[in-house]
């Protein structure tokens, strides 16, 4: 008996509740046992009642087996071929299953999966990506003991007690799930990387225990003491962003910092910072930032956001000089000038900030990505000299003469939307510009 295996518009195999759906006959007589425990029999019983999409899901899910190569046909990595292939070809597919018993690592983030059930046969699994579906129930994650690399992120669990005895997690994602208790994650602390973003967690008192955390993210969470943080020393990406914070004093003892991510607090005093000299990445956006002259030695920044703050002095940033990334965007930022020596800098960031000025842009040639959008600008002549840029944002501001744009030659987007612009001179420019994307 042969069966026909569906091209990709034949069956959307990462859009459809019963992507792994086994039947409650076939659970009932293989349980919860291991591929790699079934015997021949067993196994073929496991492989004939599975369905036929969870079969070519197993065949597509990157196995890249060398078997499956033959002059007949081949397991194209486009998985849209129309072949002859029987599913019930036992010394076929045995070569096959016997393979799947030492599967490591299986994926299958946004195929909106309902249903984890058959899971649990594939205890050898070391990393299993589950992110972006809509699972409830994990519970079958509890087999699952040799996992060192779970991604659940984006999903609706509220339960997470199926993770309590998976001793070997190395790095676990549950972000943007409906959690508020973690307390089942503390015999867990071979974890480096944790991410909690978007729960409803209040307690994290005991990730103090989490001496091995290099990598932390609690946003989105209704967290109120962080006194936990005088533990995690050996943290160096840390994010708390939207997590109602006032005071990061607690912070002070984080030197191996290289990544903090504190946007959308209340915070004013960032004077803390000054101790983390390792920060590569710091989001300061969104606060009630005022004084920023604590950065000034913090020569090892290369991505630095302070935007929508109300920053009086922008002085500090001229000893940033390492920088590759900057967003001032809604900081009432005006002098140009100030930022010239920052020769490193390929994406500036300054919309929102009623700039009329842009001469001094001149120095910045070395520059891929400039967003001016929203500001007061009319004369965009000086931007001839940028012939690196990629990406230009100049939407909502007063520029009618746009002819110098021709000159970027290497732009791939171009926004010029809500300017007083004639509709004829943005078709001359598409046919100047014919490989960039115009939008107007």
């Amino acid at each position: 008996m042969s069966n026909l295996i569906p091209s990709q518009t034949g069956l959307t195999l990462r859009r459809t509740d019963t992507l792994i759906n086994l039947t409650n006959k076939l659970l009932a007589k293989t349980g919860v046992k291991g591929i790699s425990e079934m015997s021949d029999d067993e196994l073929w019983e496991w492989w004939l009642g599975v369905s036929d999409e969870w079969k070519f899901l197993l065949l597509r899910c990157g196995l890249e087996l060398e078997l499956w190569e033959s002059n007949e046909w081949q397991f194209g990595k486009n998985y849209n071929y129309q072949a002859e292939f029987d599913w019930f070809n036992r010394e076929l597919i045995f070569a096959y299953l016997k393979e799947l018993q030492k599967l490591r690592e299986l994926d299958l983030f946004e195929s909106q999966t309902q249903n984890i059930e058959p899971l649990a046969t594939l205890t050898q699994l070391n990393k299993l990506d589950l992110y972006d579906n809509q699972i409830q129930n994990i519970s079958v994650i509890t087999c699952l003991k040799q996992l060192t690399n779970l991604n659940l992120g984006n999903n609706q669990i509220q339960d997470i007690s199926a993770i309590a005895n998976l001793i070997k997690l190395k790095k676990l994602n549950l972000s943007h799930n409906q959690i508020q208790d973690i307390s089942v994650l503390q015999n867990l602390m071979s974890i480096k990387h944790l991410d909690l973003c978007g729960n409803q967690v209040q307690d994290i008192s005991i990730l103090s225990n989490f001496l091995n955390l290099t990598e932390l993210n609690l946003g989105f969470n209704q967290v109120q003491d962080f006194s936990v943080f005088s533990s995690l020393t050996k943290l160096t990406s840390l994010g708390l962003m939207f997590c109602k914070i006032k005071d990061i004093s607690i912070l002070k003892g984080l030197v191996q910092l290289t990544n903090l991510v504190l946007r959308g607090n209340e915070i004013q005093d960032i004077s803390v910072i000054s101790n983390l000299k390792r920060l590569t990445t710091l989001n300061l956006e969104a606060n009630k930032i005022k004084d920023i002259s604590m950065l000034a030695n913090l020569n090892k920044l290369t991505n630095l956001s302070l935007s929508f703050n109300d920053i009086n002095d922008f002085s500090v940033l001229t000893n940033l000089t390492k920088l590759t990334y900057l967003d001032l965007s809604g900081t009432n930022f005006q002098d140009i000038y100030v930022l010239s020596e920052l020769k490193e800098l390929r994406n500036l960031q300054l919309q929102f900030n009623d700039i009329r000025d842009i001469s001094d842009i001149f120095h910045f040639a070395q520059l891929n990505k400039l967003d001016l959008s929203h500001n007061q600008i009319q004369d965009i002549s000086v931007l001839a000299n940028l012939t690196q840029l990629t990406t230009l944002w100049l939407g909502g501001n007063q520029i009618k003469n746009i002819s110098v744009l021709a000159n970027l030659k290497q732009l791939k987007y171009l926004n010029l939307s809500e300017n007083p612009i004639h509709p004829q001179d943005i078709d001359w420019l598409k046919q100047q510009l014919p490989n960039c994307e115009i939008d107007f």
